[in-house]
């Protein structure tokens, strides 16, 4: 009976637990405009400009990016993938929260060149903008700087460009790409349900058998 209380104790524990990393964290009310961009997004279509990293204007590629809740929705995680001509010529994940002291929001990353930023950003209800401002440093040790701008088109659409590149392999202002949800990594997603471990029944102590009596007697403990 012990051993009962106990587990069901510890599952009330794990449950609570669950339960309290749901509920929106102290931050959460300075970053729920990002609640626009959470989810999967994908740009397929041609690279819309000449690249020493990418390739030639016109190559097939495809961007991948995907964004997240995390810590009772103090932050937001972000991975991406960039995809040209089937190869994959480079990832990054990034984090974005709030900094309470400063008032604003800020974030960072690193990718697989080697390269790593840091990052504050503002939203515009008005135009359902995010504008970035992003300083960092190349694989090569060059400093680096841009301003992302992220505006919402609508609920699945969204456009994406960086503007006054400084200090890497391209400069001045990239194309606008435009991003739409991707649906079917959503569904994939969706379709990956837990697997729940069956626990197999308690194993029964044997009875040592009494030879002066037909009863059994009661179980050692």
């Amino acid at each position: 009976m012990k051993k009962i209380v106990i587990t069901l104790t510890a599952v009330l524990l794990a449950c609570g637990v669950a339960y309290s990393q749901d509920e929106p964290g102290a931050n959460y009310e300075h970053l729920k405009s990002y609640d626009q961009l959470i989810g999967n997004w994908i740009y397929d279509g041609p690279l819309l400009e000449d690249s020493p990293v990418f390739g030639d204007k016109d190559s097939k590629m495809i961007v991948r990016i995907s964004r997240r809740w995390i810590l009772n929705k103090n932050a937001i995680e972000m991975n991406w993938s960039i995809e040209v001509k089937g190869d994959t010529v480079m990832s990054g994940k990034g984090m974005t929260g709030w900094d309470s002291a400063e008032g604003k929001i800020i974030g960072g990353g690193m990718n697989s060149r080697g390269g790593h930023g840091l990052d504050t950003a503002t939203y515009d209800e008005a135009t359902k903008t995010w504008t970035i401002a992003a300083k960092g440093v190349d694989a090569k040790g060059q400093a680096t700087s841009s301003t992302i701008l992220n505006r919402i088109v609508d609920a699945d659409t969204f456009e994406w460009q960086n503007k006054d590149r400084q200090g890497g392999e391209v400069t001045g202002d990239s194309p606008i790409y435009t991003f739409k949800r991707d649906k079917q990594a959503a569904r994939s997603r969706a379709g990956r349900r837990p697997q729940i471990r069956k626990l197999a029944p308690p194993r029964r102590r044997p009875q040592a058998a009494n030879s002066s009596s037909s009863k059994q007697a009661p179980p050692i403990k």
